[in-house]
């Protein structure tokens, strides 16, 4: 077992639960939309335990993914996707163009 201790081995094992999160944030977004099970009750008990695993509010996540889909590329109301208009965009530094489509949250 003290093999499985060493350095090398972390990172195969961070990949493999990265992979996995993913994978429980795909069923719990399955629950979201509805799709996992015909029951609203079963989908919300089981986006509710997936969810709450990889430390996501699944109620808050969906209601605000919801807005999202209902909004969809909205210039004004969609709360996961804000365009900055083309003046702004020229304004800023070019480090602040590259973190703005590569930074995981939002500037």
């Amino acid at each position: 077992a003290g093999y499985l201790d060493s350095w090398v081995v972390w990172p195969f094992y961070w990949f493999a639960q990265g992979i996995l999160f993913c994978a429980l944030f795909a069923i719990g977004h399955d629950c979201g939309h509805g799709s996992f099970s015909n029951s609203n009750k079963l989908n919300d008990v089981v986006g509710h335990i997936l969810h709450s695993s990889i430390l996501v509010p699944y109620h808050a996540w969906r209601t605000s993914h919801k807005l999202h889909h209902a909004n969809h590329a909205h210039a004004d109301n969609d709360e996961t996707w804000r365009p900055v208009s083309e003046t702004t965009y020229r304004s800023m530094s070019n480090l602040s163009r590259m973190f703005r489509y590569t930074a995981p949250f939002p500037l």
